[in-house]
């Protein structure tokens, strides 16, 4: 993402309020392809709406985005406003704000509908490696969303980690965990898996949040 000009990092940290697409059309001023910039950011704001628009009727759930494992770390940045736009309620991170370190407390208080595991750097079958890292505290493993098996591992190099166009296609994901019956299509393969009642992971979706 371009980061030369002054204000262009700030921006690129914000997908919703349009920073992303921001930032897209100020690396198409620098390269001197503005028009077709400014055509692709159209094209994923057009996207962005769509996505809102899928899940404006439904019960928003609450999300837990762990950034890390061990400790916990909620998302942070982009995140919060990612999992708003795919019809959720992040109740540990703050917009535009960098990820940070929770308490098992924190975490039980909230107890969330869905736990989607994203730790940065990691494609979805790493993070399905990991989830020891995780799943050996009693403390998760009496939440909600654990009990539930709403627990999900995404490909978070591709789609969560930097601030790029597939953000978006991250956001649709999200969405579709949240919301499954309201976004058509399907997950790229191998980006999301979930976890199952005999405590494995699967790819995703062969089952769906209700």
């Amino acid at each position: 993402m371009y980061h030369a000009r002054g204000g262009a990092h700030r921006l690129a940290r914000s997908l919703v309020s349009g920073g992303v697409f921001t930032s897209i059309e100020l690396a198409g001023d620098a390269l001197g392809v503005r028009a077709r910039a400014v055509r692709f950011a159209d094209e994923l704001r057009g996207e962005v709406e769509a996505i809102r628009d899928a899940v404006a009727a439904a019960a928003p759930k609450r999300v837990l985005a762990a950034e890390w494992l061990d400790p916990v770390y909620c998302g942070g940045h982009w995140m919060p406003e990612m999992i708003s736009l795919a019809g959720g309620v992040d109740p540990f991170g703050t917009p535009h704000e960098p990820s940070h370190p929770l308490t098992w407390e924190t975490i039980a208080a909230a107890d969330p509908d869905v736990i989607v595991l994203m730790p940065c750097g990691f494609h979805a079958p790493e993070v399905v490696a990991r989830y020891r890292e995780v799943s050996h505290a009693p403390q998760f493993r009496a939440l909600r969303a654990v009990r539930q098996r709403n627990v999900f591992a995404v490909d978070a190099t591709s789609f969560y980690s930097r601030p790029g166009p597939r953000l978006v296609e991250g956001a649709r994901t999200l969405a579709r965990i949240l919301h499954p019956t309201r976004i058509a299509g399907s997950a790229a393969p191998c980006s999301v898996f979930k976890l199952e009642h005999d405590g494995h992971f699967a790819p995703w979706p062969s089952t769906a949040v209700g």
